[in-house]
């Protein structure tokens, strides 16, 4: 009588190295969506800022005898805001008014946040989404 023995070779994985496999996978995957889905909310954040941030020095400029705003020329506001300005006369003679340390593409990005109503930039905070 022939009689082998049939070593018994152990193929694939274990049910406890793919719950391993897939506990890391789903971690990995906790930690990166949010990362991820983030980047567009910190854009429109940026925007956002930007915007308020030119109105805010278009304002003060205003109240001080400056005029940036070029009405109906929205883009053009916001050039004469970043190449700034100081008014000839008054209590604030001299003084420069401009935005700082914003690039020209990224003011144009905050313009869907703006408006010019009458001879005023105004921040909508909306947006076009």
């Amino acid at each position: 009588m022939n009689t082998r023995i049939k070593s018994k070779i152990a193929s694939g994985f274990s049910l406890f190295e793919v719950l391993m496999a897939v506990a890391i996978i789903g971690i990995l995957v906790a930690i990166v969506v949010p990362v991820l889905s983030g980047s567009n909310r910190y854009a429109v954040e940026r925007d956002r800022r930007n915007a308020q941030e030119m109105t805010a020095v278009c304002m003060a400029a205003q109240a001080a005898g400056l005029n940036f705003v070029v009405p109906g020329d929205l883009p053009g506001t916001v050039r004469n805001i970043l190449a700034g300005g100081a008014p000839a006369n008054g209590a604030f003679s001299g003084q420069g008014f401009r935005a700082t340390g914003l690039q020209e593409s990224d003011a144009m990005r905050a313009l869907s946040y703006l408006q010019i109503n009458g001879n005023a930039l105004e921040y909508t905070g909306a947006g076009n989404l």
